[in-house]
């Protein structure tokens, strides 16, 4: 694991991760029931974020990989998000296209569209995925120093592709990211780039 940076060691506004060139991260669940890998790479002034979710079945919902392409422009928003979910009976897809105003355009698989979520909504999380609470840590500068933020997000559930609002409350301090989505909190800790280490006791990067 690399060496854990408090956000409040990190200031300025150039996008560390595009000047360091392309990177892949893998995170480990501790139960080893999940894993995520992700590969970020510069393209020109944008973030490409391309990665894989993969979750072993529980008595709840059978097994399932969630893949995702994503693309982030250099203000740190993420313009369009290419979802494909596999499951044993079957798979599913959906994009998520952000207007650049207030709205997100949601085409499914089989070619329908609409404009989903509360107006403004800007973030779009995925419970569990280190890289999308990355993105949301990044999208907000909390990596660069303490801050608080509050706000409707997008959810998508990572097993079905379902979408619904959802409220998102950040908060950084000397040592940590907080993050509250729904009903789910994660605590970790990032890197100078704004991506995630480690939720202590729960996920690592290896």
């Amino acid at each position: 694991m690399g060496i854990v940076t408090s956000p409040a060691d990190t200031t300025g506004d150039v996008d560390d991760a595009a000047s360091a060139g392309p990177q892949v991260f893998t995170w480990f669940s501790s139960d080893g029931a999940r894993v995520e890998q992700a590969r970020i790479a510069p393209t020109g002034s944008e973030l490409r974020v391309r990665g894989r979710l993969v979750e072993a079945g529980t008595p709840e919902r059978p097994a399932f990989t969630l893949t995702y392409d994503v693309v982030v422009d250099d203000e740190g928003q993420a313009r369009e998000i290419a979802l494909e979910s596999e499951r044993a009976e079957d798979s599913r897809s959906l994009t998520l296209r952000y207007d650049g105003g207030d709205a997100w355009l949601a085409t499914t698989g089989a070619g329908e569209s609409e404009r989903i979520g509360t107006s403004g909504v800007t973030e779009v999380l995925i419970a569990g995925s280190m890289a999308f609470f990355s993105l949301a840590v990044r999208a907000n500068g909390l990596h660069r120093a303490p801050d608080e933020v509050s706000r409707t997000a997008l959810s998508v559930e990572a097993y079905d592709l379902a979408v619904s609002d959802t409220p998102m409350s950040f908060r950084s301090d000397d040592s940590m990211v907080h993050g509250i989505t729904g009903e789910a909190a994660t605590s970790a800790h990032v890197d100078a780039e704004g991506f995630v280490l480690d939720v202590p006791g729960s996920i690592e990067r290896r």
